[in-house]
């Protein structure tokens, strides 16, 4: 949902959970491993009962009952604006970025980006 967080539907019993800024104050996370990182998902993936979510101010992981955020500054990824995630299982993901592609094994990441000069991965 664009700008409101996401929306998880249980077709079993045809319920609606929506999961936006815990505190309703503004639209992206001040704390830790709050909530989704921000309102405005540009991309989600769910694989073993994962939620990863990539936003424009960071990526988010749910795995039903914590969240965990991922920012530039403490967390590896290249760029706080990722375009696409692609979770693999349960600690493993891809984030496109804006300034690369990074991928998340759990606890460390591995970054890759194109070359300045010439313009091809390095």
């Amino acid at each position: 949902m664009w700008g409101s967080g996401l929306l998880a539907y249980d077709q079993k019993t045809g319920k609606r959970d929506k999961y936006d800024d815990p505190d309703g104050e503004i639209e992206m996370v001040l704390f830790k491993d709050q909530g989704l990182i921000h309102e405005i998902v540009t991309s989600i993936s769910y694989v073993d009962n994962i939620v990863w979510a990539a936003t424009y101010f960071g990526g988010s992981r749910y795995d039903g009952r914590y969240w965990h955020n991922f920012l530039t500054k403490d967390r590896g990824l290249p760029s706080n604006f990722t375009n696409q995630v692609k979770g693999v299982n349960i600690n493993r993901s891809w984030f496109s970025t804006d300034q690369g592609l990074a991928c998340h094994g759990g606890v460390n990441w591995a970054v890759y980006r194109t070359s300045l000069t010439t313009g091809k991965p390095g």
